[in-house]
């Protein structure tokens, strides 16, 4: 009897570790984004994978991805959310993140990795770091790409 309450004491300190790590991660996009947080929390953070840097306690820098399949199977890894705290901007943090999420893709075997800016450094940073100008062939939706090949 003991091990099966210690196992239920193990997955809820688990949840509750995620829901604080998830709630540190919203503050801060919420602190960090220009536009509207809410929905980049929703939209490129809840089951995104993540990559963050921080300095031991806060978070200095933050990337979210996951993967997805293309009209012909081709699977690739689609690029959420990158954010750099103000003191970090202009560091090469952001070009760090993004390395490592080509290395993550790589390693995968991704095809590409895909990417939406909706605001002007957004999309200034993309082209800096090698994405062009696409459109779905399926939705006709204009978005960034990087191929891996």
């Amino acid at each position: 009897m003991r091990g099966r309450h210690s196992e239920q004491h193990f997955y809820e300190d688990q949840r509750s570790q995620e829901h604080r790590l998830f709630n540190r991660r919203s503050r801060f996009i919420k602190e960090q984004y220009p536009g509207d947080a809410e929905y980049i929390i929703e939209t490129a953070l809840d089951g995104f994978d993540v990559i963050e840097v921080t300095d031991g306690q806060d978070i200095r820098g933050m990337l979210t991805y996951t993967e997805g399949k293309d009209q012909h199977q081709e699977v690739y890894t689609q690029f959420g959310v990158i954010l750099v705290d103000e003191e970090e901007r202009g560091s090469g943090l952001a070009e760090e993140l993004f390395e490592r999420l080509v290395h993550i893709a790589k390693e995968k075997e991704h095809a590409y990795i895909t990417a939406k800016a909706d605001t002007p450094s957004g999309e200034a940073f993309l082209e800096r770091v090698g994405f062009y100008e696409e459109v779905d062939d399926v939705n006709s939706e204009e978005y960034f790409r990087y191929d891996l090949e």
